[in-house]
């Protein structure tokens, strides 16, 4: 049958739209940090939420990323992290653009993000093809 050929091909495509290297780069006042708000982004299966997530530029966040399902996800915007400056302590949380949650993990990033549309997927095989894809819209 080709409709399940069609599929499995377009699952692997999916699963290609991975990150790319980026270094992420520490703000240069991490004092900012300090009036931080804190936004909540929850993982689920196959979501994210809120969608879009709205910031305003230049101004702190702490960012919790909640994964309210059993299975692991990611949160992959590297533009976004690339354009952002972030706290200290959030730098290793940022790998290739992506923080890795594990089932009913929670983590969060500090940063202050740049003006833009960013994409935001989760890398995991097919996730995207299911539709776990959102917007950064930081205004």
């Amino acid at each position: 049958m080709r409709i399940p050929i069609l599929i499995a091909g377009a699952l692997t495509l999916a699963s290609c739209a991975g990150t790319h290297p980026i270094t992420p780069v520490a703000a240069a006042d991490q004092s900012v940090f300090a009036r931080s708000e804190t936004v909540r982004v929850t993982l689920t299966n196959f979501k994210f939420g809120p969608d879009p997530l709205t910031l305003v530029a230049g101004k702190p966040y702490r960012i919790e990323l909640v994964n309210q399902a059993d299975g692991s996800h990611d949160f992959a915007a590297p533009e976004f992290f690339a354009a952002s400056r972030l706290a200290s302590a959030s730098l290793s949380e940022v790998a290739d653009g992506k923080i890795e949650l594990a089932g009913g993990d929670t983590k969060s990033v500090s940063l202050v993000p740049a003006a833009g549309e960013y994409k935001l997927v989760c890398t995991h095989t097919g996730h995207s093809a299911l539709g776990m894809t959102a917007k950064i819209v930081v205004r």
